[in-house]
């Protein structure tokens, strides 16, 4: 079952990983677990609900 983090804030916690997808080359999983999600394709699915594009794409077009 898919684990969502213990944050109140979403957009904000979505807004911090997309900062970090820009800033570092740290693997988007890495980026995931950081921003406590423990599942990377949670992550993928509620970043790319939120921005229309998955962290990856995000990441190649900032």
């Amino acid at each position: 079952m898919e684990q969502a983090p213990a944050f109140n804030d979403w957009g904000l916690l979505l807004q911090h990983a997309a900062q970090e997808l820009v800033s570092t080359s740290d693997s988007i999983t890495t980026i995931a677990l950081r921003c406590g999600f423990s599942d990377s394709n949670y992550f993928k699915d509620s970043f790319k609900k939120k921005d229309g594009v998955t962290p990856r794409n995000y990441r190649k077009i900032s």
